[in-house]
């Protein structure tokens, strides 16, 4: 039997194995850039995001990051899911299911109106996943990004 709830503060360190195991799983080891003390601040006290953890036997065998959006369209705020992770040898037991039902949970008790995410193209046990789900893949919208490197050279480009 396992348990899907929010993470704890004495937990992190525990947590850190997950994300360095996710990054791998998606070969993108060299992705990871943070502080570590700045990352758990992040998280604990300035609540950017939450971090839903399946637990077994107290063993940390999933984590999902999450935080809530807006939809215009909507007039709703909604769950942005960042990352799901669920270790190799835990998965087919519905835990992916239960991070899902608890994240819908979620989103009915506070009115929100959708849950998105991202999937990389080369994720196919995800793809499924998500299929089965009945989850929508959303073709029309491309992905931008600017990252913090970015953010100087913008703004001295408006100063110009």
């Amino acid at each position: 039997m396992f348990e899907i709830r929010e993470i704890k503060e004495n937990e992190f360190d525990e947590l850190l194995i997950l994300i360095d195991e996710l990054a791998e799983y998606e070969n993108l080891s060299d992705g990871i850039k943070f502080n570590k003390i700045e990352f758990k601040k992040n998280i604990f006290e300035k609540n950017y995001a939450k971090c839903l953890v399946c637990m077994i036997d107290d063993k940390m065998v999933a984590c999902a990051f999450y935080f809530i959006t807006f939809s215009t369209f909507l007039g709703k705020g909604g769950i942005f899911l960042e990352d799901l992770y669920v270790r190799e040898e835990y998965r087919k037991m519905g835990i992916a299911t239960k991070i899902f039902e608890k994240l819908i949970q979620i989103c009915k008790d506070n009115g929100f109106g959708r849950i998105d995410w991202d999937c990389l193209n080369t994720n196919e046990l995800g793809i499924n996943f998500y299929e089965k789900l009945g989850a929508k893949h959303l073709k029309i919208w491309r992905k931008y990004r600017l990252c913090e490197d970015d953010f100087d050279n913008l703004l001295n480009k408006g100063k110009k």
